[in-house]
């Protein structure tokens, strides 16, 4: 333990700790990049002391909330995509990189419970949101004047497929939240005749562990604020870093 660089006894160093949310106008308790045990604690904290959760990944995990809560969606588990999806697009870039265990995950097996016959893959990249809207469109039967070949191609896999699943992994797209939309948008088109499933990722560490326990401990996921003795979430209001920049946070406790 440390207080400003220098080190100290424990003890010393949770009275200090213990003083500053104490006397703090509106603690955040961010980052979270631990273990449930670290996550739980800290909205235990926020809660004794009337301060807010968040995310160091809380930008991308509240575009998924955003059109979770806004419009729903419908979606599978890795189990599921490993034995019955027969075709799998993966949306956006990077996914190797922050993922790299992923596709040994989903393809590499000897045998799929309900096919015997291996999955094809797709990726879209940077065209990403264009093809979806165009594939979008297709699938409602409206005209469309010039369609991609990737669209025109992905729009006639959908409909052959028996189990079609779009990945969206684009957190770091700046038109992630209509990508998403769109994705969801055409797996509810689907599943109106068929069957069809969004497959939600995050790479962020603890990310998932942050938004689980957030939600099973006050209602909500993270960015929920305490201040008022009741959890409040606001996923603009309660953004860690607005907070920090409008100076309505007066403490920082980081967690990693």
């Amino acid at each position: 333990p440390m207080i400003e660089g220098q080190e100290t006894e424990l003890a010393t160093a949770v009275a200090q700790a213990r003083k500053l949310p104490q006397s703090a106008r509106l603690p955040l308790f961010h980052g979270l990049l631990g273990d449930l045990n670290d996550t739980r604690a800290a909205l235990r904290l926020a809660e004794h002391f009337g301060g807010v959760v968040d995310h160091a990944d809380g930008d991308a995990i509240a575009v998924n909330l955003g059109v979770y809560q806004d419009s729903g969606w419908i979606a599978t588990s890795l189990g599921e995509v490993r034995n019955r999806a027969d075709l799998v697009v993966f949306i956006g870039s990077g996914i190797d990189e922050r993922l790299p265990r992923l596709r040994e995950r989903l393809f590499d097996v000897e045998e799929r419970l309900h096919t015997q016959t291996s999955a094809h893959v797709m990726t879209l990249g940077d065209d990403a949101r264009t093809i979806l809207d165009q594939v979008r469109t297709l699938l409602h039967g409206r005209p469309l004047q010039s369609p991609s070949s990737t669209a025109l191609d992905l729009h006639e896999r959908l409909q052959q497929s028996a189990y079609p699943v779009l990945v969206p992994f684009v957190a770091d797209d700046p038109e992630a939240e209509l990508i998403i939309r769109a994705a969801a948008d055409i797996i509810r088109q689907i599943n109106e005749t068929n069957r069809a499933a969004l497959l939600m990722l995050t790479a962020g560490i603890g990310a998932a562990t942050a938004q689980h326990a957030s939600t099973w401990h006050g209602g909500f996921g993270i960015r929920t604020s305490f201040a008022a003795r009741y959890p409040e979430q606001d996923l603009l209001r309660h953004a860690g870093q607005r907070l920090l920049g409008a100076h309505e946070a007066d403490l920082l406790v980081w967690i990693s």
